[in-house]
Parts: structure tokens; C-alpha cells; sequence
């Protein structure tokens, strides 16, 4: 569980160039040394990874009530579908998404509360700011809170967010020192790679939820059968 959650990371750095990196390129990390900016840098990364186990400990409650109502296996073949519709109809999600229009004004909140903090580089609004930024409404993130809930456990699904949130931490950490190289074409270019891999766990996670009993790729899930054995 944990590796596949330190690789969706990993791979979602890619969608972090794109997305999350102009945040993290106009960071207040100034610093009279090296050892001063890294320090800013991994504060702002701490508060984000914090936020992502908060949306963990939700997504792992909803996954434990699936898990007594043994429904693990069909959660995870409906999210599975989900993110393959994220990336081949998108607009139907759109379309039927009752929350589009809040996320939208949530989003906008967030980003004028962060907007407000860019001047200061302490360390309590660094870290205030990486909690701002894990709450973002971000494909990648999504992608990482669907994939915590076949899990079934709320430790489960925290642990997952937190290993997710470890997976992007290289990228994160170093974008703010790199600023100078990372051009808008540059990021254009990495975020086309986003709904293949998007559409990779989508294929995973329907995989996982069919329960074939192939290692990895589609053990059995627990949870949702009770297996019974009678002897003398």
C-alpha cells in the first residue's frame, strides 16, 4: 500500500511542475544561504503533507464504513471507472459534478489567502501556507484521496496520503531553488503526461477491485467476505 502510494507521488511530480509549481516558484524562501531556503522550503512541504493526512483520516472514515458494509471491492472498481471518465469525458463529470461551482469558489478562497502571505518568509506563514496549498482542489491529490479508500482503515488511508505526500516532496523541495529553469512551455509540456497517469491507476484500481488474486496487481481484498471453517 505504501509503495504504490510513495509512486503515485513519484509520478505525480509530474503534475506538480505544472500545477502546484507556480505556487512553489513564487515562495518567500529568500534566504542568505542554501541551508536557509531548504529550511523555508521543507517547512511550506510539512503543512502540505499535513493537510493531505487531514483529507486522509475523512476519506479513511467513509472507507471503514465500506468496509463493514463490504462494499471495498465494488468502491474500487467505481473509483477505478471514475478516473478513467476524469480523463476520457471529463466534461460529463463537469457536467453532473453538483460541487463544481463550490470547488470553484473554495479554490478561489484559498489561492486570495495564500495571495495575502507571498511577502512573508517566517516560518509559522510558510507553514500556514503549505497547509493552504494541500486543501487545493488538485487531479493529482483527488487521484491519491480515491486510491486511500478501498484501503478500508482510517490509519490506512492517513499513511497513504502522508507516503503520497512524500512521493511529490522531491520535486517540491527543489522547484523553489530551480525557479530560473522552469519555463511555461516546460510545464505545458510535462502536464500532458498527467491523464495517463491518471488513467493508469484508474485501469489499477479496477484491477484491484475485481479480485483475481494476482499479488499486487489484484489481491484479495479483506473486508468484504467472511470465509467460515468448520473441523472436528
Amino acid at each position: 500500500m505504501l509503495t504504490i502510494a510513495f509512486l503515485l507521488g513519484l509520478m505525480g511530480n509530474i503534475h506538480c511542475i505544472g500545477m502546484c509549481g507556480p505556487i512553489a516558484l513564487i515562495l518567500p524562501v529568500q534566504s542568505t544561504s542554501t541551508m536557509g531556503r531548504f529550511a523555508r522550503t521543507l517547512i511550506y512541504n510539512t503543512g502540505r503533507i499535513l493537510s493531505y493526512s487531514g483529507i486522509g483520516f475523512f476519506l479513511g472514515i467513509l472507507g471503514t464504513g465500506l468496509k463493514l458494509a463490504k462494499m471495498l471491492q465494488w468502491s474500487s472498481i467505481t473509483i477505478g471507472s471514475l478516473l478513467i471518465l476524469y480523463v476520457i469525458a471529463p466534461h460529463l463529470l463537469n457536467k453532473y459534478n453538483p460541487f463544481t461551482s463550490t470547488s470553484a469558489s473554495f479554490n478561489g478562497w484559498l489561492t486570495r489567502l495564500i495571495g495575502r502571505r507571498l511577502q512573508d518568509n517566517s516560518f509559522p506563514s510558510l507553514f500556514y501556507m503549505g497547509l493552504l496549498n494541500g486543501l487545493l482542489p488538485c487531479g493529482m491529490v483527488l487521484t491519491a484521496g480515491l486510491a486511500s479508500i478501498p484501503w478500508g482503515g482510517i490509519t490506512d488511508s492517513i499513511l497513504f496520503m502522508i507516503f503520497f505526500g512524500l512521493g511529490t516532496l522531491p520535486v517540491m523541495v527543489i522547484l523553489p531553488m530551480i525557479s530560473h529553469t522552469i519555463t511555461t512551455p516546460v510545464r505545458k509540456k510535462l502536464q500532458r503526461a498527467v491523464p495517463i497517469l491518471i488513467f493508469a491507476f484508474g485501469v489499477l484500481f479496477i484491477f484491484r477491485g475485481l479480485n483475481l488474486g494476482i499479488p499486487y496487481l489484484s489481491p484479495k481484498l479483506s473486508g468484504d467476505k467472511t470465509e467460515i471453517q468448520c473441523g472436528n
